[in-house]
């Protein structure tokens, strides 16, 4: 009975996780510009609109937003090597903070509205290699 029980506890795990995962593997700019405006209103608050959902759900999509900030800031360095020559550069003034970043996504992708199916991941970067290019002297 507890070898059932597990396997029931193992299989419902899996079940309630894999729409989540696989939400958050296909996040495209539609999505992200979602978060980040709700990240730009929860680091501004004078920014603010008045948010209906939970502050769970708040969270969580800045949380989305801000991890994808933070990752493109992480993999930056690895982005110049020759493998990844297309992905864009950027170069991130000393004063950068996460609602900066939520500010350019927000803005490129309101500038950009045709490319809202690409990957979030992309976009990030995109953004913030056309509001911060690195200045090649």
């Amino acid at each position: 009975m507890k070898k059932l029980m597990m396997t029931f506890l193992g299989c419902l795990s899996v079940s309630l996780a894999s729409p989540i995962l696989a939400f958050m593997t296909q996040a495209t700019g539609k999505e992200l510009l979602e978060y980040c405006k709700i990240a730009m209103d929860i680091h501004d608050k004078q920014f603010g609109n008045p948010q209906t959902d939970s502050e769970y759900i708040l969270g969580t999509k800045t949380g989305i937003c801000e991890g994808y900030l933070m990752s493109a800031n992480e993999m930056r360095g690895r982005m110049s090597s020759s493998r990844y020559s297309n992905y864009p550069v950027f170069c991130l003034p000393p004063t950068y903070n996460l609602l900066m970043g939520a500010t350019v996504v927000v803005k490129y992708l309101k500038t950009h509205p045709e490319q809202e199916n690409l990957p979030a991941s992309f976009l990030v970067a995109r953004s913030l290699a056309t509001y911060f290019p690195c200045m090649r002297g």
